[in-house]
C-alpha cells in the first residue's frame, strides 16, 4: 500500500515536471526561433514579435486541447457514428436504432423522467440557495451555517446514497422502524412505504439527494452575487417604504438575475450528467455587511429577526441530519442498529425477543399451588421492559407486575429475567412450556468494531489507498494545464479566441457516457499494441485530466505575477477537482476496472450497497470512509473555496 501512495506521488511530481518543461522549453524555443533582441532590425524583430504572438498562445493551449480533443471531441463525433450502425458497428443501419430507441417504453420512461428531473432540481436548488443566501448574509454566524450548508457538497453521491437510503429504509412486519422518514410517518398515524420503489414518485425522493447536495453550491454563488448589490440601491428602497418582500422581488432578484441564471445553467448540466445517485440508491467574510443585509425590518432587532435565526437554524439541523444519522449508525452496536433508529441511540434501544420458561416436570408445590421458577437467558443483554403471550403483544404486562392467565395461572416476570410461574393446581404433564415473548431494553452501546470489519475484512482499506493513488495525480496535474490554457484565453489576443472559448464551454455540456465506448476502443487497442493492461492508473490520471478540464517573457509574467494572483482561484478549482475525482464512480469503473485490487471507495461502496444492502453497521461505516477525506479536505480549506469563487464578485458602485 506504502509503494502504491509513492508511485502515485511520484507519478505527480513526474507530471508536473513534464508540463512544466514543455511550457518552458516551448517558449524558449519560441523565443529562438523568432528573435527580437536589442540591436536587431526594427522591422524584422516587429515582425518576430507579431509571429511569436501568434503562435504562443497555442503553446499554452496545446495541451488542453489535446486532451479535450481525444477525451471529448473525438468521442462525440464516433459516438454519433457509431449511432448508425449495428451491435458490432460494421453494418450501417441507418436511424433503425433511433427508432428502436423511441418506440422502447423504458427509453420513453428514462425521457419523462429526465425532463422531470430538468424541471425540478435546478428550480429548487436555485430557490433554497438565494433563500438561504439572504437569510445567512444577515445573521451573526452566517459563516457556520453555510458551511453547513456546503458541506453536502464534499459527499459523493453513492455516499449520499447511503445517507438517504438509510432515512428512506423500511422494515417490515413488527421490526421498529429505523428509517427516519418511516419513524416520522409512523409518529403520525402513517403507514411506511418503500419510497423508492413507488412509481413516478421515486423520482422526487432520489431528487432530494441531489437538492441537499447542489443547493450549498448555490447558496454560495448567489451569496457572492448578492454582496455585489450596491448598498445604495437598498437603502432608497427602505426610504421610500419598500418592505423587505418588495425589496427582496423588485431590487435584488433582478439584480443578480444574472447569477441566478448562471447557477441554474450549471445545475441543468450536472442533471443531465447525473449517475451514481440512481446507480447507488436503486441498484442500479467580510466582516462589513452589505447591501444584502439591509432589507427593511429583517435587518433590525425583533421578531422578524427572531424569525430569520430560527429558520437558519432549522435549515441547518435538516441539512445535518441526515449526515449525523451515518455518523451515528456507525458507532452503534449491529444488533442495537436493526432494533431501534439511530435517534434513540443516547437513551437505549429495545427489542423484541422470544424465550421459553421450563417445563411442567420442574413444577415444585407450594402449599396448595405448583409453581414453576427460574431465570430466562436473555440474548445479547438488556433488562426486560415487559412481557406478553403474543407476539403481536410483546408488552401486554410490565416486568414486576404479576400476569393474571386463564385457568387460575399468574405469571411474573421481573426486570433481571426471573421469573415465577403459578397455578392453583398441578400442570399437565404433557403440555409444553410455555413460550413468552419479551420486551428488552439495552443500554447505549458504541464501538468502533463496525470500521474495523470494513477496513479489514471488507476491502475498504485498500479501496482507500486506491482512492488516493487515483486523486493526488488526477488533482494537480489538470490545475497546471488548466491554469496555462486559462492563462492564454483571457489574456492572449489571437485568431479564433471567441470560438474556442464558446467550444470549452459547450463541452462542459457533454455527458461522459458519450465519450466511453470509443474511449475504450483506443485503450483496447493500445494494449493489445504494446501487450499491457487497458485498464491502469495512468489511463484513468489522463481521463480525469480530461474531463476536469472542461516587458518579462509571457511564461514568466505568468509564473510570477499571474499564478499567484490566481491563487484563490486555482485553490477552488483544486478543491472542486479533488472532490470530483475522490468522488468518482463511474470513470473510475470504466477506466480502472472493477477487480478487487484496483476498485476505489466509491465502487467499493457501490458494491457493498448490492451485496450487503441489510448491514447497515456495513454501509454507514464505510460511507462514513468514504466522506472523511472530503469533508477534511473541505472544512480544512473552505476559505479558500469561498474566496476563490468569491474572487470574481465586486462591490457595485
Amino acid at each position: 500500500m506504502f509503494s502504491q501512495i509513492v508511485s502515485a506521488i511520484g507519478a505527480m511530481i513526474f507530471g508536473v515536471a513534464i508540463c512544466a518543461a514543455y511550457f518552458w522549453f516551448s517558449n524558449k524555443l519560441l523565443d529562438l526561433i523568432f528573435p527580437a533582441r536589442e540591436g536587431d532590425d526594427v522591422h524584422q524583430a516587429a515582425v518576430n514579435l507579431r509571429r511569436r504572438g501568434l503562435v504562443r498562445p497555442w503553446l499554452f493551449l496545446g495541451p488542453a486541447l489535446f486532451l479535450l480533443v481525444v477525451y471529448l471531441v473525438y468521442p462525440v463525433v464516433a459516438t454519433f457514428i457509431l449511432s448508425f450502425y449495428g451491435p458490432d458497428g460494421s453494418k450501417f443501419v441507418g436511424g433503425a436504432n433511433y427508432l428502436w430507441a423511441l418506440s422502447d417504453t423504458e427509453f420513453r420512461q428514462s425521457i419523462f423522467d429526465n425532463i422531470l428531473w430538468l424541471a425540478v432540481v435546478p428550480a429548487a436548488c436555485t430557490f433554497f440557495g438565494l433563500v438561504i443566501a439572504v437569510m445567512t448574509d444577515r445573521i451573526w454566524w452566517g459563516n457556520i451555517a453555510k458551511a453547513v450548508i456546503f458541506m453536502p457538497m464534499a459527499i459523493s453521491f453513492v455516499g449520499a446514497s447511503v445517507i438517504w437510503k438509510f432515512i428512506y429504509e423500511y422494515r417490515g412486519g413488527t421490526d421498529a422502524q429505523i428509517g427516519l422518514l418511516n419513524a416520522v410517518v409512523q409518529l403520525f398515524g402513517g403507514t411506511p412505504e418503500v419510497w423508492i420503489t413507488i412509481p413516478f414518485w421515486n423520482n422526487f425522493f432520489l431528487m432530494v439527494m441531489l437538492i441537499w447536495i447542489q443547493t450549498g453550491f448555490a447558496m454560495v454563488i448567489l451569496s457572492a452575487a448578492l454582496r455585489g448589490i450596491p448598498e445604495e440601491t437598498i437603502e432608497a428602497a427602505v426610504i421610500d417604504g419598500a418592505n423587505g418582500w418588495q425589496i427582496f422581488w423588485k431590487i435584488m432578484v433582478p439584480q443578480v438575475w444574472g447569477t441566478i441564471a448562471t447557477v441554474w445553467t450549471t445545475i441543468t448540466i450536472l442533471v443531465l450528467k447525473v449517475f451514481d445517485i440512481v446507480l447507488g440508491t436503486t441498484a442500479g467574510q467580510a466582516k462589513k455587511r452589505g447591501g444584502a443585509d439591509m432589507i427593511g425590518s429583517l435587518g433590525r432587532p425583533g421578531p422578524a429577526r427572531i424569525f430569520v435565526h430560527a429558520a437558519v437554524l432549522l435549515i441547518v439541523l435538516l441539512w445535518l441530519l441526515p449526515t449525523l444519522g451515518i455518523f451515528v449508525t456507525a458507532l452503534r452496536d449491529k444488533d442495537q442498529i436493526v432494533a431501534s433508529g439511530w435517534w434513540t441511540s443516547f437513551a437505549g434501544s429495545s427489542r423484541t425477543t422470544a424465550a421459553r420458561l421450563d417445563g411442567p416436570d420442574k413444577a415444585k408445590p407450594d402449599g396448595a399451588n405448583f409453581v414453576i421458577s427460574g431465570t430466562l437467558a436473555i440474548e445479547g443483554g438488556g433488562t426486560i421492559q415487559s412481557f406478553g403471550l403474543r407476539v403481536q403483544e410483546p408488552a401486554a404486562y410490565k416486568a414486576g407486575s404479576p400476569a393474571e392467565l386463564e385457568n387460575g395461572e399468574t405469571l411474573t416476570i421481573n426486570s433481571d429475567g426471573s421469573y415465577r410461574y403459578q397455578k392453583n393446581g398441578a400442570f399437565e404433564a404433557d403440555a409444553r412450556a410455555r413460550r413468552v415473548y419479551l420486551t428488552v431494553a439495552t443500554p447505549p452501546q458504541f464501538t468502533l468494531d463496525n470500521y474495523r470489519n470494513v477496513l479489514g475484512g471488507e476491502g475498504i482499506g485498500q479501496s482507500f489507498i486506491n482512492s488516493l493513488t487515483v486523486t493526488i495525480p488526477a488533482t494537480v496535474i489538470p490545475i497546471l494545464i488548466a491554469a496555462f490554457a486559462a492563462y492564454a484565453l483571457a489574456w492572449m489576443e489571437f485568431p479564433g479566441r471567441a470560438i474556442l472559448i464558446a467550444l470549452v464551454v459547450g463541452l462542459i455540456v457533454v455527458p461522459l457516457q458519450m465519450s466511453l465506448i470509443p474511449l475504450l476502443r483506443i485503450y483496447n487497442e493500445i494494449g493489445q499494441i504494446f501487450g499491457v493492461p487497458s485498464k491502469t492508473y495512468p489511463g484513468i490520471w489522463m481521463a480525469h485530466t480530461a474531463f476536469g478540464l472542461a516587458g518579462p517573457s509571457d511564461f514568466v509574467l505568468f509564473v510570477r505575477i499571474i499564478l499567484p494572483l490566481s491563487f484563490p482561484a486555482l485553490a477552488s478549482f483544486a478543491i472542486f477537482q479533488f472532490l470530483w475525482v475522490w468522488n468518482d464512480l463511474l470513470i473510475a469503473m470504466v477506466f480502472l476496472g472493477t477487480d478487487k485490487d484496483h476498485l476505489v471507495l466509491t465502487a467499493a461502496l457501490n458494491a457493498l450497497l448490492g451485496s450487503r444492502g441489510g448491514n447497515w453497521e456495513i454501509l454507514t461505516a464505510s460511507a462514513f470512509v468514504t466522506i472523511i477525506i472530503p469533508l477534511l479536505v473541505f472544512f480544512g480549506l473552505q476559505r479558500y473555496l469561498v474566496r476563490g469563487l468569491l474572487a470574481g464578485s465586486v462591490k457595485g458602485g
